[in-house]
């Protein structure tokens, strides 16, 4: 699972297309070196041009060295939908958020707006994976 640098954080939010998205599993795992949150996710492809047409794919994600998380559930919200995914580094930290963020024009997200979230993450890195398509059975 290759990881994500820093420097390539905007072109992975550009490869893919995270509105929408379907959430399929959430797992946290302890390990030796602190606590993974592991997510799996239909999301699709951005197109190259014109031409071409948006595809599925399943993506997993995994931020490794997570310091904190919310993951909350409210009586009128969609637990499958995922409505954005955004990604911040705020001191070394990378924190996901998988709800879509209101803002002004011009205001830049903080770490405190990744808090507000019902959905959200911090961990110290992330790899990602694209998933072989399941087979029909």
């Amino acid at each position: 699972m290759p990881r994500l640098a820093t420097n390539e954080l905007q072109q992975f939010l550009r490869k893919y297309r995270f509105a929408k998205a379907r959430l399929l599993a959430m797992k946290v795992r302890a390990t030796p070196r602190g606590h993974a949150l592991i997510l799996r996710l239909r999301v699709g492809t951005a197109p190259r041009d014109l031409s071409e047409n948006s595809r599925s794919v399943r993506l997993e994600l995994r931020l490794d060295g997570v310091d904190e998380y919310r993951f909350q559930k409210r009586p009128s919200g969609n637990a499958i939908r995922v409505a954005d995914l955004n990604i911040g580094l705020f001191g070394g930290v990378i924190y996901l958020n998988l709800e879509a963020m209101v803002m002004n024009p011009g205001d830049v997200p903080g770490v405190h707006d990744y808090r507000l979230s019902d959905a959200y993450a911090a961990g110290q890195t992330l790899s990602y994976d694209e998933l072989p398509p399941r087979k029909a059975t």
